[in-house]
Parts: structure tokens; C-alpha cells; sequence
């Protein structure tokens, strides 16, 4: 009871706070800082204050239910502004919090402790002697930006569990993915142990080597990795003791000079190789390139931090380097690759030949050590991406990817039919079988008609190439099911006509429909006929659309493969405008919100807050990747474990509600456990009024509420399975119906 009045408390102090705010004037840069980062607790209840000065409009997130935080939230000031700890009684061991306070793009974090009569282990400082415990070193992990690393320190903790994929690492790898904690009986200061070595910094064996439950010492640096607390991969950290056993001191790897094809012949990962060579394909963002020498070529995948930062910016194709790094087989995609690299040589090239070539020539020669130029047509252009097809007398290619500056300066005029001349490195992209020019810039344009056509599609791991014109009328319609049940990519041309029940994409016109054979075809980006965009052809949820498209199977090589069967370069032939059911709404959330730059999260962690007028939602475990790329749903689901994501109102809904109709634009049903809408009288959700568990899939899922009234608070829920990829759920849009 002491919980609920302590809640509700708050609750009436933010809504009230809320109420009477007044606009702020602009006080600078975001910044928030705190008057303590520790407060410590006895036993039993209490309370205690500290003050933060904020540039921002301010609130507090991860709050555990044992504390209050009041307020909870408040707006810019100029004087310092008071906010009370308050915890409850401690009746067990030993706890602790580490409570976000964010504003804007800024954060600090205050650490509550509190005693409990069963006690606890002691806190460490870091070193051999006294190491960090789990929940210190997730604290510290989480207090650093995205991807930066700190230490290395020892941290002791629990094995709790494995990570999925913790055999198939082990198997591959010779290292463990595991979760610690600071005590036996788990708890919920869980610290990712990713790709750990084993005592003594030697590779895993056997998975008999370590168990749940085993007591752990790790060594090694920490990360925050997009909101997860870690260990630095790749067997960077290894177990120094294993239930008190100590390993001997990791031996540095031997250093061994060899060339590339040394190297693939022997694929030893004990040694240190030292290769020297030139550079192409190089990749700026990750500080990835292929290295050559004169017997052959390997990728280098990953580099240590500080080669990074030196050379992401000023290494380039035609460079030669010395590096060291460890070799490593990656057998998704067939390939040798170097990781952990460093550069210790450098020189600077003259960068790769510039060969004047066809088409035809690009294809016959495949050379990846020089650069062609190429002149043609363009067809099938992305804006998005800035990439089209390239056609000239003798064949097409496609161009994947374009360097900055032209992308910058031709991503919006640039367009079909257009003849443009161009620089790039030739690339084979085996997923889709695709000849490619990547990394390419335009060195001459000129304006066409823009006649050529082509599909411009758009969202992640999608075709984007375009398509050769077909007359539709030489084609066949088949069904959905019929679609669907093709089990190669042949890419032939095929007319379906059904019901629009999703649009995952609204800038581009990527969308599921479903016709009377039962099933949904993905359709993979819709134009008109005449190359008219998706956003023209006025194209909604509830439309029956004839389209006429390629048949492909695309493949993820970010999802575990995943397969999917969609239909490209679409364009439509009719359009059936559907009957619009009427509805009249108290309240109707869409994304973005009333209030997006405040809510902004790219995450799948952290709670937020959207608003419409005057109601609040409390989204949790939803992402809305800060609504870049034109955002119009948030998602949720996550590849690193189970999650429960919720949509809650925050504030009581003032009139009777009698359904509550989400919209489901994506939605793995494998990954899903379920979906229910929870109808209670308080926003803590502990006085439940009934549930209603929804049939859910694509399409406008309806929940009825069997005894509507005034003033009652509405959750809805998706209990969400570990999948191999973020976001599999996808909602654009929440209705309060009367």
C-alpha cells in the first residue's frame, strides 16, 4: 500500500508540475548535473534530497519500485532544483539503483544504495584485489556513451545464464557469452559477459568448462554497448579465476610475419599475423578494408580503437599498411578475415588506377584493384540512397553506393534518364548475385527526360536496383499463396490483386496485401505506372490495389539469413478505394508525437513518454529511433533476449472507451508470445479492471472493452521472444474509441 500512495503521490506532482508550465527560454546547450552521483541508504525507509541544474526540460528514468523520485520530471531553470530520494523499507539483502536523469541529448546518473538485514557482498574498486561487482561494472558501463570502453578492470560476479548463442560461439570461436550477478540466487544486476576467453586468456575447449552458477572473476575492458552493459568482445577479456582456480598470466600472442595466402593456408588463430600490403575497398565508417599483396587478397574486418581514430579519416584506397591482427574464418559469408587489427606502417598511395571501361568490360574483368570510369543512363534511381542502375550500349550495372559528396550534391536532382559519368570499384554481392560499382562519385551529369523508370525502394535489407518496363497485359495474375509458394528467385513478372492490411513503409510504398487465398504477399515498394512516387498515388490501409511486379527471395545477412519472399520494382494498375469504417475516438496516438523532440530514443530499453494534446503514453521497450528517416510507428522486439513492451496511458482517459484498435504494420508471430490490452483504475496498474487478449497479426487488431467507463487506464502489451533482429513488431498507430 505504502508503494501505490508513494506513486501516486508522484504521479500528482508530475501532472500538476506539468500543468503549470510556462514556456522556457533558451538556456544554452543541453546540460544536466547533479549535486551528488551516490546517495546511501540504512535499512529502513527514508528519504533525502539532492539538486540539479539543467539546461533542458529534465526527467528521471530506470527508477526501481522501491524509491520514488519526486518530481520526476521538471523544466529548464536557472537555479538549482530540488528533487527528493525517497526509498521503502529493506527487508533483504543488500540493493542498489542507478537512477538516469536525462535532458536532451544529456545525462547523469545517481547510484541509491540501501543496507538490507541480509547484507551483501562488499563493493570493489576495480583492481585484482578488490574487483568491481556485477552491478558496479554495469553501472560504470552504462554511464558511457554508446561504444566507448573503459578499463580494463576485474569484476566478480555469478554465472546466471548463457547467452543464446553461447555454444555456437563457444564451438566457433573458443569463447563465452554469459550473464553474472553479484550474488548466488541471481538478481537483477545483470552484467553481459560477450565473448569471453577462458582462464589464463585460452580459448574454451568444451562447454563442460564453465556452468550456471559458477563463481567468476573477468578481466578485461567494459563498454556500453547501445544501451547494453558489456565486456569488449572477440576474447578481449578473459576469466582470471574460475570458483577461486586462478589462471596462469596470458602469454602475448606470437607475432608472425606472413603473406596473404600464408595466412589463409594456415588459418592459425594462436599467432599474431604481421602483413603488409595495399589498400581497396576501404570503409571509412568502419575502418574496414581489403588488404593485397602479390599472393592474394583478405578483408579486414575490425581494428582496435586507436587505429580507428587515427586512420578512419585520412586512409584511402592505393594506401599501403603494415598491420597486426588475428585471423578468424566468417562462415556466413565464406570469408578469411584479419580482426583486431592495428596499423603500425602507413603510406600514403597515389590512389588505384582510373580505367576507362563498358559495362561489359566492368563484368568480363571483375578487377577490384582498380577504379573504372563509366558513362550511361540512369535507370531505377533511389534518392534515399543516391543509387540507380548504370546503362550503356554494351549492358547495366547497378551502382550500390556513391561517396558523400555526391550523394550530397546529386541524392535530390539527380533522376532517371539522366547520363552522368562515374568512378567506383567493381564488387560482387553474392546474396543477391549482383555485379556492383561501389563507392563511386559522378564526375559529369547531364539532364535527361526522365523517362527510364525504375523502382525506388527504401527500408532495410530491401531490393535496390530497378527494373526493366513489361506490358502487363501479357502477364498472369496469380494468388498470394501462389506467390509465396515459388521457391526460387526467378524474378519473372507476375500481376496480384488484394486488400492493403499494412503499410511498413509510407515514403516508399513498402506494404503487405492479402487477397482470398488467406495469405499476405509483401510487396517490397509500389510506384505508378507512369513512375508516379507511393506518396502520390494515395494508396491507404483498407485499398484493394492491382499491381503487377518481379518475383524475388531476399535473403538478410543481418537477420540469420532469414529469407523473404517479396515482389519488386511494382507498379500499380487499379486502385479500389475501401470503405472507411467510422470511428469516433476520445483520443488517437501516432508517431511522431505532439512532442517528438523530447521523446526522441533510439533504443529498445529505456522508457519514454509521447504525448497527444493533453494525454500521456508511457512506451516501453519501443524504439522510435529518434523519428529519423521519416519515422511514422515505433517498433519493438530485440535480438539480445526476451522483452515486454507496453504502450500505457499515463493519465486516466476521461470518457468510456469501448475498444481500443491498434495498428500492426510488422509482425513476426513466431517471436511474439502475446499481445492483451490491460484495463485498470490506477496508472500503476495493480487494480485491473479485466484483460483482453488480442488475436493479433497485421492489419487494424481490434481489443473490446466489455464494461467501458470514465476515468480507467488502458496498457497494451507484447510479450516479445528473443529474435535474431530488432523491431520485428511494428505499430503506427493506437485508437481510444468511444
Amino acid at each position: 500500500m505504502k508503494v501505490k500512495h508513494l506513486f501516486l503521490a508522484a504521479l500528482a506532482a508530475v501532472f500538476t508540475f506539468a500543468a503549470c508550465q510556462e514556456k522556457i527560454e533558451d538556456l544554452g546547450e543541453p546540460n544536466i548535473d547533479l549535486s551528488t552521483s551516490t546517495i546511501d541508504f540504512e535499512q529502513g525507509a527514508g528519504s533525502q534530497t539532492i539538486t540539479l541544474n539543467t539546461t533542458r526540460s529534465w526527467k528521471a528514468v530506470d527508477v526501481a519500485d522501491w524509491i520514488v523520485v519526486d518530481p520526476a520530471k521538471g523544466p529548464a531553470s536557472k537555479d538549482d532544483q530540488t528533487v527528493t530520494i525517497e526509498v521503502l523499507e529493506n527487508t533483504a539483502a543488500n540493493r542498489s539503483c542507478t537512477i538516469k536523469f536525462t535532458c536532451g541529448i544529456d545525462s547523469e546518473y545517481l547510484t541509491v544504495n540501501q543496507k538490507g538485514p541480509k547484507g551483501g557482498p562488499e563493493k570493489g574498486d576495480g583492481t585484482k584485489e578488490h574487483p568491481y561487482l556485477a552491478s558496479q561494472a554495469r553501472e560504470l558501463a552504462l554511464s558511457l556513451e554508446s561504444e566507448a570502453q573503459d578499463g580494463p578492470y576485474y569484476i566478480k560476479g555469478y554465472v546466471k545464464k548463457f547467452d543464446s548463442k553461447h555454444e555456437e560461439a563457444l564451438d566457433q570461436y573458443g569463447n563465452a557469452r554469459f550473464y553474472i550477478t553479484d550474488t548466488k540466487d541471481g538478481g537483477d544486476d545483470d552484467f553481459y559477459c560477450f565473448q569471453v576467453n577462458y582462464l589464463g586468456g585460452k580459448k574454451f575447449s568444451s562447454l563442460d568448462q564453465i556452468a550456471v552458477g559458477d563463481e567468476v572473476v573477468i578481466y578485461g575492458k567494459i563498454t556500453n554497448f547501445n544501451g547494453t552493459p558489456e565486456t569488449v568482445g572477440k576474447g578481449a577479456a578473459y576469466i582470471y579465476s574460475l570458483n577461486g582456480e586462478i589462471g596462469d598470466d596470458p602469454q602475448p600472442a606470437k607475432v608472425v610475419d606472413a603473406t596473404v595466402s600464408q595466412v589463409i593456408s594456415e588459418q592459425n588463430k594462436d599467432v599474431i599475423y604481421r602483413l603488409s600490403g595495399k589498400v581497396s575497398s576501404f570503409s571509412s565508417q568502419y575502418c574496414s578494408f581489403d588488404l593485397s599483396d602479390e599472393t592474394g587478397k583478405i578483408y579486414v574486418f575490425s581494428v582496435d580503437q586507436a587505429t580507428k581514430d587515427e586512420y578512419s579519416t585520412k586512409l584511402a584506397n592505393g594506401d599501403t599498411v603494415t598491420i597486426e591482427g588475428q585471423y578468424e574464418y566468417y562462415e556466413k559469408k565464406s570469408q578469411h578475415e584479419i580482426v583486431n587489427a592495428k596499423i603500425t606502417a602507413w603510406t600514403k598511395g597515389q590512389g588505384a588506377e582510373v580505367v576507362d571501361a563498358t559495362v561489359s568490360q566492368v563484368l568480363s574483368e571483375q578487377n577490384t584493384n582498380v577504379i573504372y570510369r563509366l558513362s550511361g543512363k540512369v535507370s531505377g534511381f533511389n534518392s534515399q540512397y543516391c543509387s540507380f542502375d548504370l546503362s550503356d550500349e554494351t549492358g547495366k550495372i547497378y551502382v550500390y553506393s556513391v561517396n558523400q559528396a555526391t550523394k550530397d550534391e546529386y541524392g535530390t536532382k539527380l533522376a532517371n534518364g539522366d547520363t552522368v559519368t562515374i568512378e567506383g570499384e567493381y564488387k560482387f554481392f553474392a546474396d543477391k548475385s549482383q555485379h556492383e560499382i561501389v563507392n563511386a562519385k559522378i564526375t559529369a551529369w547531364t539532364k535527361g527526360q526522365g523517362d527510364e523508370g525504375g523502382d525506388e525502394g527504401g527500408d532495410e535489407g530491401g531490393d535496390e536496383g530497378g527494373s526493366d518496363p513489361v506490358d502487363p497485359s501479357t502477364l498472369s495474375q496469380i494468388t498470394c499463396a501462389e506467390f509465396n509458394s515459388l521457391s526460387e528467385s526467378d524474378e519473372n513478372w507476375y500481376i496480384l490483386e488484394g486488400k492493403v492490411v499494412s503499410i511498413t513503409d509510407t515514403q516508399f510504398g513498402n506494404l503487405y496485401i492479402e487477397d482470398e487465398s488467406g495469405e499476405h504477399a509483401y510487396i517490397y515498394g509500389v510506384n505508378g505506372k507512369d513512375d508516379e512516387k507511393f506518396t502520390e498515388l494515395g494508396i491507404e490501409k483498407g485499398d484493394v490495389i492491382k499491381i503487377y511486379g518481379q518475383h524475388t527471395i531476399f535473403t538478410d545477412t543481418h537477420n540469420n539469413n532469414a529469407k523473404t519472399v517479396e515482389m519488386k520494382s511494382a507498379k500499380l494498375l487499379a486502385l479500389t478505394k475501401g470503405e472507411k469504417e467510422t470511428i469516433e475516438a476520445v483520443v488517437t496516438l501516432t508517431f511522431p508525437d505532439d512532442d517528438p523532440t523530447n521523446s526522441g530514443y533510439a533504443g529498445y530499453e529505456t522508457p519514454w513518454i509521447a504525448k497527444i494534446g493533453s494525454y500521456s503514453f508511457t512506451m516501453t521497450a519501443f524504439n522510435n529511433n529518434k523519428w529519423k528517416n521519416d519515422w511514422t510507428y515505433v517498433r519493438c522486439g530485440r535480438n539480445k533476449g526476451d522483452s515486454v513492451a507496453s504502450i500505457a496511458t499515463a493519465n486516466a482517459i476521461g470518457e468510456a472507451v469501448s475498444k481500443v484498435i491498434v495498428s500492426i504494420d510488422k509482425y513476426d508471430e513466431s517471436h511474439v508470445r502475446s499481445v492483451k490490452l490491460v484495463v485498470a483504475r490506477d496508472a500503476a496498474f495493480g487494480d485491473v479492471v479485466e484483460t483482453v487478449v488480442l488475436d493479433a497479426g497485421l492489419g487494424d487488431i481490434e481489443a473490446a472493452v466489455a464494461s467501458p467507463a470514465a476515468g480507467l487506464y488502458y496498457k497494451l502489451v507484447f510479450d516479445c521472444l528473443k529474435s535474431d533482429a530488432n523491431g520485428f513488431v511494428q505499430v503506427s498507430k493506437v485508437v481510444y474509441a468511444k
